[in-house]
This record gives C-alpha cells, sequence and structure tokens, in this order.
C-alpha cells in the first residue's frame, strides 16, 4: 500500500522506531539468540506487520527503511515491481493521504531463518483528493538477520472492485 506523508509528532515516530527496533532486532541487547521458539517469531512477525502499516500511516519511511532488507522488491497490484528505493518514495508521496490500514486473518509461516506472513488488508484515504477504499490479500516474506527480521519481498492484490 502507498501511503503519503501524515505529520505526526516526533515522539510516536520515536515510539515506533524503539518498537520495531526492539521486535526486529531485538535480541541484540539480549545477547546472541539461541534457539528461538516458533511461537516468539510467530509473535515478532505479526508485531513487525502492524509497526509496517503504523510507518505507512504516518509516512515513516526511517520506520520502513528499517523492516525492510536493503534488496527488498514489491510487487504491486497491478503487476509493477518496485525497488526499496521506489516503494519509500511512495510512502512518503504528499498525493496520497490513508486514513486506515488495517491487516486481518493473518498467518505465519516460519521456515528456519525465512518466514511468509499471508494476510487480508483493507485501507482507505485519499489519492490525489480522490478517495479509495481497498481490500485485498498480501504476502510478505522475512529473513531473520541477527535476532531480528527483515522484510525482502511483498506482494499484493487488491479485490476486485464492486459494481
Amino acid at each position: 500500500m502507498h501511503i503519503s506523508k501524515i505529520r505526526v509528532a516526533s515522539a510516536t515516530s520515536t515510539r515506533l522506531f524503539f518498537l520495531i527496533a526492539f521486535f526486529g532486532l531485538g535480541g541484540f541487547a539480549f545477547g546472541q539468540r539461541g534457539e528461538q521458539s516458533t511461537d516468539a517469531d510467530v509473535t515478532k512477525l505479526l508485531a513487525l506487520e502492524r509497526s509496517w502499516n503504523q510507518a505507512q500511516l504516518t509516512a515513516d519511511s526511517h520506520a520502513m527503511d528499517f523492516l525492510m532488507s536493503d534488496r527488498f522488491v514489491d510487487t504491486e497490484w497491478d503487476g509493477r515491481v518496485f525497488s526499496k528505493a521506489k516503494f519509500l518514495a511512495d510512502v512518503t508521496d504528499i498525493s496520497s493521504k490513508p486514513t486506515s490500514n488495517v491487516n486481518s486473518d493473518m498467518k505465519v509461516e516460519v521456515y528456519g531463518d525465512a518466514a511468509v506472513v499471508t494476510g487480508a488488508y483493507h485501507a482507505t484515504g485519499t489519492y490525489k483528493g480522490k478517495r479509495y477504499d481497498y481490500s485485498g490479500r498480501f504476502t510478505d516474506t522475512w529473513v531473520r538477520k541477527g535476532a531480528g527480521w527483515q522484510c525482502v519481498a511483498s506482494q499484493w492484490n487488491r479485490n476486485p472492485e464492486k459494481r
């Protein structure tokens, strides 16, 4: 989802950054990770997905940058493929003014140092003054980095529009 700048207090961005740091790379503060349970990984990944949505809503490109691998790739609903740089530019596009971005029906499958998160989303807002109300499905692929996780690929689609 591409979300525009929404001005927020710096305290909110700071809290979001530390939340992402705790869940994304949290193990660094506690030493090297041993074998973590899948339940702990699932909890972390679901929290990172929620942080992702919040960062998009607040146009927090620093938080988004932290969540994504440098080689991140995004496949858009219409087949376009975005690099990390293009995705981050879209997050801060002032033409888009999101009002909500909510995930549901999320499922996490952990495969050692990789994980796949699938779910449904519903996003509302305006783009260039025109209202949007989209829903669909997404798939995010995460890899373990140290004791945390970074997203390496994201793909989303839109449900057919109701007429």
